[in-house]
């Protein structure tokens, strides 16, 4: 399996599929030529499997032309069944390595919590806090973590931003660390520092743009559609309508949730006849029922928040008139 795995993987690299032909080959097997056009599916499940070693392999492949039929399905049945058998096997074993990382991850974040909070300690060389902002990434792209490990790795990334030698890639980096963890906490708590480090990751990642020709187009796009809706939250709406225009110049394919953030902070400020025009350009056919529900669910949002109830009204009833 290594060998061929290994040949797949070199041939792959240089753009081109490995034949059957090939495969034989590099197993050093061979096989009757008419076997080779009739019985793919079977030659491949013998050269592929882990439960005969060359001498048997290369038994079947001589014997193919000999089998009945009775004898090829029945060849074909074992090898597929353990085919499926390694499958789980090995889908198994990957989420349990997947669990253990996760494990891993976690005690690697506490162990630098550990040592920074520790008086008197040395405090962690700058490689050190950047894998723990890397752990901090992984654990929370995996599983939730709770307030107490979220503080720990507030711990980690407010140390690391206090190096003033943080090259400007990493620091983008972990402000918006920084931000996703304060998401985590929930919608509306913490807004004021989401707002603040969203802003810093964007501010650096356009920097980063300036001397890298666009790289992060997409990332900074995202990011203002974000800060946008932040900005909604706060009652912030000129910032709200700022961040969704500029948004649409990165990240042109938002363009319709954009609208709506826009269209909703117009709404508050009292520009009911451009919010409506707005509302209306973003119910486009395709995205009708996904942007109707995602007013409901800010319309709950706003009236959590307590923002405007004037401003709710006229969104709820623009709402209501197009659902």
């Amino acid at each position: 399996m290594k060998l061929l795995l290994l040949f797949i993987t070199v041939v792959l690299l240089n753009g081109v599929e490995p034949t059957l032909s090939d495969l034989l080959k590099s197993n050093n097997l061979t096989v009757n030529d008419e076997s080779l056009k009739t019985q793919t599916e079977l030659i491949s499940l013998i050269i592929d499997t882990e439960s005969m070693d060359k001498d048997e392999k290369q038994y079947w492949l001589n014997e193919l032309p000999n089998l009945a039929d009775e004898q090829i399905s029945g060849l074909l049945k074992i090898l597929h069944t353990e085919e499926e058998k390694l499958s789980n096997l090995e889908e198994n074993h990957k989420e349990e390595l997947h669990q253990l990382d996760i494990k891993h991850s976690k005690e690697w974040i506490e162990k630098l919590d550990e040592i920074i909070t520790t008086p008197n300690a040395p405090k962690p060389e700058q490689e050190f806090l950047l894998s723990g902002v890397e752990m901090i990434d992984f654990y929370l792209s995996n599983t939730k973590a709770d307030d107490n490990l979220l503080g720990k790795m507030l711990t980690i990334t407010d140390t690391l931003l206090l190096d003033q030698n943080l090259s400007l890639q990493n620091r983008a980096k972990t402000e918006l660390s920084v931000y996703n963890i304060y998401e985590i906490y929930g919608n509306f708590r913490y807004l004021k520092e989401k707002q603040k480090h969203i802003n810093l990751a964007i501010s650096s990642f356009k920097q980063i743009n300036l001397l890298e020709e666009h790289l992060e187009d997409d990332t900074i796009g995202r990011l203002l559609v974000r800060l946008s809706y932040i900005n909604l939250c706060l009652c912030d709406f000129e910032g709200a309508i700022k961040a969704a225009d500029e948004s649409i110049l990165f990240y042109p394919d938002a363009a319709h949730i954009v609208m709506v953030n826009k269209a909703h902070a117009l709404i508050f400020l009292g520009k009911i006849k451009d919010a409506k025009a707005l509302y209306r350009d973003s119910l486009t056919d395709s995205r009708k029922e996904e942007i109707i529900k995602g007013i409901g669910e800010d319309i709950a949002d706003f009236k959590t928040l307590k923002l405007p109830t004037t401003g709710i009204g006229h969104i709820e009833t623009i709402w209501k008139s197009v659902k």
